[in-house]
């Protein structure tokens, strides 16, 4: 199953979730530095919900790399299992 299946399907989803002012598809670049060197990364989407912005990104679990998992905390510090979702 390709990866647009998987946006639309959250797209889908997110439809039934009640306070979604916008979506954003791709809104921004993050460019930011890690031991490994310069990295930077497109959101696929930024949605902004009851007043909050909460930034997505739509991937099966299988397509989770170790070490991008690893490296990438959430500011909450609560981090749900690779292909799993997590509003934070």
């Amino acid at each position: 199953m390709g990866l647009r299946v998987w946006e639309s399907r959250f797209l889908l989803a997110l439809d039934f979730t009640g306070g979604i002012e916008e979506v954003l598809s791709q809104p921004f670049r993050l460019r930011f530095t890690t031991a490994g060197g310069a990295e930077d990364h497109t959101p696929d989407f930024l949605v902004l919900l009851d007043g909050a912005a909460v930034l997505i990104d739509v991937r099966p679990g299988h397509l989770v790399r170790d070490e991008t998992w690893r490296s990438s905390p959430p500011p909450s510090g609560r981090r749900p299992r690779p292909g799993g979702a997590m509003w934070w």
